[in-house]
């Protein structure tokens, strides 16, 4: 069945008109949520969390209802999912905490303080999260209890992304510099270790003279 369809597809789920060319609507216009600037899909595509003010908001696609709230007091932009769908990964408002969430029950699981400013969240397998900080840091966390922490010539990173099945993270500086990380994420193995990672400078942004 499609999603939020009753008997037309112009209704969502309420009864209530959908604009031109909607397929669905989550939640509804009965309900306002303020504050979704972030969401994110579960890898099989059957819910989306979104940021809430009260916390983060599963919704199921399926039908277009609201799950549970992930209840939080500042929840911030910063969202992740493992690939397997099991955990959410989320920054708080201030990105100087990190959130587990198990997904099966919407309890969290585990909270760590941030070094720096946190940037970005990712990850890169369904045990280990990367996150990217504002001076320039790159700490692998074991979803275990362990990190790791490593360090190149990318500065004041702004953008942060993974590729799991490879390996591989991409981070977006302030000054228009990119760089293709390839980390051996099975080398991080003690806890507070510098490990070396390979990386690549993609070209930066051409600049004009003065």
């Amino acid at each position: 069945s499609e999603m939020c369809i009753r008997d037309r597809a112009t209704l969502d789920l309420y009864g209530d008109a959908l604009p031109k060319g909607a397929t669905g609507r989550l939640g509804s216009l009965r309900m306002v949520d303020r504050s979704i600037r972030q969401m994110v899909f579960t890898p099989e595509g059957s819910q989306v969390v979104s940021t809430h003010r009260d916390g983060y908001q599963i919704w199921n696609l399926t039908d277009g209802s609201r799950g549970d709230v992930l209840e939080h007091e500042s929840p911030g932009d910063l969202m992740a999912i493992s690939p397997n769908g099991a955990v959410l990964a989320t920054g708080d408002d201030e990105g100087t905490k990190v959130q587990l969430w198990d997904l099966s029950t919407g309890k969290k699981s585990a909270e760590v303080v941030a070094s720096s400013k946190l940037i970005g969240l990712c990850f890169l397998s369904d045990k280990r999260l990367l996150g990217a900080f504002a001076k320039g840091e790159l700490r692998v966390w074991n979803l275990d209890g362990e990190s790791t922490v490593f360090q190149g010539e990318w500065q004041d990173p702004t953008v942060l992304s993974c590729a799991p099945k490879v390996g591989m993270a991409a981070v977006g500086t302030e000054d228009g510099h990119a760089y293709a990380i390839q980390i051996d994420t099975k080398s991080f193995s003690v806890k507070g270790a510098t490990e070396p990672v390979s990386y690549t400078h993609l070209r930066a942004h051409e600049t004009e003279a003065d």
